[in-house]
Order: structure tokens, then sequence, then C-alpha cells
């Protein structure tokens, strides 16, 4: 039985870092260099306490790092998908400000991206994942891939809810 971290770790080398039907790309084009340079830090917990003070505590020291994105996962099957996109839309509001985005991904809703998925790739475990970055270098790194036609392809719903999200937020709580 694999760890938490290796199915993330593994998520990473066979689904997001692979190329896609969908634009010739990898799902991440960023992912594999963030891997191999070690700038990509995964972290595991088991409850929804640790689960929030893990995330703040790297929410207040990822500018501080050689990390480009920082993946906790939880195995805390108790917290619904609701709850966590609350919470991580409710520490996007005190984070972005500081050059910190969130992002949610919850073990019920891994299917629900279908036109990403060309591959029966599972993981071992059940868990739910908050993804950490650095605002301005995902900001940087997204307008590159629109530039270069990445996007193109993509489900129109899910550009909304990826995309344009961070993008409506950035509008409310940015000055």
């Amino acid at each position: 039985m694999t760890t938490v971290s290796e199915d993330i770790i593994n998520w990473s080398k066979k689904f997001v870092e692979k190329i896609s039907d969908v634009n010739d790309m990898p799902i991440c084009p960023y992912a594999r260099g963030c891997r191999i340079k070690k700038t990509f830090k995964v972290e595991e917990v088991s409850s929804k306490e640790d689960l929030l003070n893990l995330t703040v505590q790297w929410c207040n020291k990822l500018k501080r790092t050689k990390y480009k994105i920082v993946i906790i996962g939880c195995t805390d099957l108790s917290i619904t998908a609701d709850q966590l996109d609350s919470g991580v839309e409710a520490l996007n509001y005190a984070y972005m400000p500081k050059d910190v985005y969130l992002m949610a991904s919850h073990y019920e809703q891994s299917g629900d991206v279908d036109f990403l998925y060309d591959d029966d790739f599972e993981t071992d475990n059940e868990f739910s994942m908050i993804l950490i970055q650095r605002l301005a270098e995902l900001e940087s790194a997204s307008q590159n891939l629109k530039n270069k036609g990445f996007y193109k392809n993509w489900d129109k719903e899910y550009y909304k809810q990826t995309v344009q999200t961070r993008k409506n937020l950035i509008r409310r709580i940015l000055p």
C-alpha cells in the first residue's frame, strides 16, 4: 500500500505530467520541472484540524522557501467538498494579498473533469488536497499558457471553475 504522499507524487508523474489528448501538452506543463528541481513539496495529514494548521503554516512561510507548490493531502474523509472549498476561499481572502493562492481538490470531485481524463489512473488512498502556490507566479504562468493557446480546447466550465474563478477573486480581493 502506498502513502498519500506517494500517491500524490505518482499522480503528478503518471497523470499531471503526462501529455494530454486535449492539447498535446501535459495537464500542467510546469509540474515535471518542479518535481525534478525539488521545488514541489508534498505533506500529508489525517485530520481537518491538522490540515488547517499545516495549510496556514505553509501560507505564512511559502515565499521564504524554494518551493513553487506545496500540496497537502488529507485523509480525513469527514470533510465535505463544500467545507473544503469554503475554507480554501476564506484562506484566499487572507493570503492572496500576500501573494499566496490556494486551490482545493476533494476526493469525491476528482472525476468531475472528464475532458482531462484519458487514462485509468487511480490512487491507492482516498484523500483531499490543498495546493498552495505563489499567486504572481501562477498568474504569469497561466497567462503564458493562454498566449500559447493552452486553454483553447479546455472544457469551458472547467476553465471557468479554475482560471476564471481565480481571476474573479483577484478582482474582488486585490486593490
